[in-house]
């Protein structure tokens, strides 16, 4: 191995390293949230296990204020029947309400639900006043 092929490795390690943690320290506090409403919202919804009622089609969530976007598999989702769909879709925004509503208690707004795809482009949203 040549002294230059050595230098040029240990210089792409050294880059590397000193990405790493900086990368590393902006996605642990995308999903946390100094907003103690927030983290509880994001909590329930957790418990909501919807990755595992809909294993195929749900791949994660987030709560954005009054909004929870739902990321699912395109391809999965719209092979699913329109009952199915629409019944899933149904539950979903059914079950934020109550969350958000726990979270707001006395408070109104229209809380939505967001299905977006891999590249976090909205597919479908359904929107309820509570």
């Amino acid at each position: 191995m040549s002294i230059h092929r050595v230098v040029l490795q240990l210089a792409a390690a050294s880059a590397f390293c000193a990405l790493g943690p900086a990368a590393c320290a902006g996605t642990a506090t995308s999903h946390a949230s100094g907003d103690a409403a927030t983290a509880q919202e994001q909590r329930a919804v957790d418990g909501l296990a919807l990755k595992k009622r809909y294993p195929d089609i749900v791949t994660g969530t987030d709560v954005k204020g009054s909004t929870l976007m739902i990321y699912v598999d395109v391809d999965k989702l719209y092979s699913m029947d329109e009952d199915s769909e629409n019944a899933m879709r149904a539950q979903l925004l059914k079950s934020w309400k109550g969350i958000w509503s726990a979270a707001h208690r006395g408070e109104h707004a229209t809380v939505r639900t967001s299905l977006r795809d891999y590249y976090g482009s909205q597919v479908l949203s359904d929107a309820a006043r509570v």
